[in-house]
């Protein structure tokens, strides 16, 4: 093996490239009320340690790497948190959590059409630092998926309504309101997935 070749496999891999587990099942989401404010409180009490971050993710998500690359950690977050001001996403965790019960949670989420379709055009447009991608099956997952942060966060009931989806354009979701506006403006969907897009009149 050459130095070359001995330095890159020693080097230390970016959480985006390493951490998580595409195919680690996802468990059924604790939507209750108290179970929201209680995150709530506890990411609010938690925000100002910064240097405790990669500790609160390790015990999160039972993955060590975030306290072994403790620099690498801080860093990814603090900026994953700036783009989330900057996306507008981080409204969207107190909008889940707080300004929503979790009735209507659950209703919007089973009236939902579509599924993921693993693109990650929202991770990308909020350029979230813990997007990962697997090398094998040329698909992108979350480093922190299954854990509270993406529970309870802005991702793990995205989309609840119409909005969300115009947010970042999903393709892989819709609504049976968004369905019907699509169809009386004669609006067709491109393929398989459906994909609907910004409604009708609707401010960009």
């Amino acid at each position: 093996m050459t130095s070359m070749a001995r330095r890159n496999a020693a080097r230390p891999k970016l959480i985006r490239d390493a951490s998580g587990d595409p195919g680690r099942a996802r468990r059924k989401l604790p939507n209750t009320r108290l179970g929201n404010l209680l995150f709530i409180a506890k990411f609010c009490l938690a925000f100002p340690f910064v240097p405790l971050w990669p500790v609160f993710l390790w015990i999160a998500s039972r993955d060590s790497y975030y306290v072994v690359h403790y620099f690498e950690t801080i860093w990814n977050g603090l900026r994953t948190i700036v783009h989330a001001f900057r996306n507008g996403s981080w409204s969207r965790i107190f909008k889940y959590n707080v300004f929503t019960t979790p009735a209507y949670v659950e209703e919007q989420l089973g009236s939902r059409l579509g599924a993921c379709t693993r693109c990650a055009k929202c991770c990308k447009m909020l350029k979230c630092d813990y997007l990962a991608y697997d090398r094998k099956t040329h698909e992108y997952y979350c480093s922190v998926y299954d854990t509270p942060y993406w529970i309870f966060g802005a991702c793990g009931r995205y989309p609840i309504d119409q909005a969300d989806i115009d947010a970042y354009n999903c393709p892989g979701f819709a609504f049976p309101e968004s369905v019907a506006a699509a169809a009386a403006a004669g609006a067709q969907p491109p393929g398989p997935i459906l994909q609907i897009g910004r409604l009708p009149g609707r401010a960009a």
